[in-house]
């Protein structure tokens, strides 16, 4: 009663379930309470705050496919997040899209965008990550003149499916398409 809770995501393994919290006050309702990440046991109903220090903002936060990651919406500092529930590490990749990642069903991997301004062109980059290493794969291709999004793997991790817009060239697209590529970005 005390607090409003949103984008519930349960663990592959069914045990922890991670939501949003932002607690209610007397002087104002949840909409302007700034959000937190809470963790909750569904075998024993106990639940805690994600993260010790009281200040850390966070929200919308998605399972890996083993269970052992979340990533979320950092919104201070901006970026996406990642934490490990097992051992506490925790990264931040500096970006100002405001996404929570999706994960590859079958290997610690990731997909985000980040966007810069190259030349006179404002381009969006597909980026697959490895929760592992910390490492940044672009897949969207370094130079590429794209504004692409919305990345999905397959099934099998295989794949990627993603919307693409080409920016230049006799191939430039008004709206976005469908593309398929290798999860490697091939």
């Amino acid at each position: 009663p005390e607090a409003a809770c949103s984008n519930a995501r349960l663990a592959p393994t069914g045990r922890l379930l991670a939501y949003t919290r932002r607690n209610l006050t007397t002087f104002s309702s949840a909409f302007f309470s700034p959000p937190r990440l809470w963790i909750q046991d569904t075998a024993t109903g106990e639940g805690a705050a994600l993260f010790s220090d009281s200040q850390r903002l966070a929200l919308e936060a998605r399972w890996s496919g083993d269970g052992q990651w979340l990533s979320f919406v950092s919104p201070e500092p901006q970026g996406l997040g990642l934490y490990n529930v097992n051992d506490g590490r925790d990264f931040l990749f500096t970006n100002a899209l405001g996404e929570a990642g999706e994960w590859s069903p079958v290997a610690p991997y990731f997909l985000t965008t980040t966007a810069w301004q190259q030349n006179e062109v404002y381009v969006t980059h597909l980026l697959r990550g490895d929760a592992e290493s910390s490492e940044l794969l672009d897949i969207s291709g370094e130079d590429a003149l794209v504004e692409d999004s919305s990345g999905i793997f397959s099934p099998d991790g295989q794949r990627i499916a993603f919307r693409r817009k080409l920016l230049s060239g006799p191939q430039a697209t008004r709206g976005k398409q469908i593309w398929v590529a290798g999860s490697d970005g091939s």
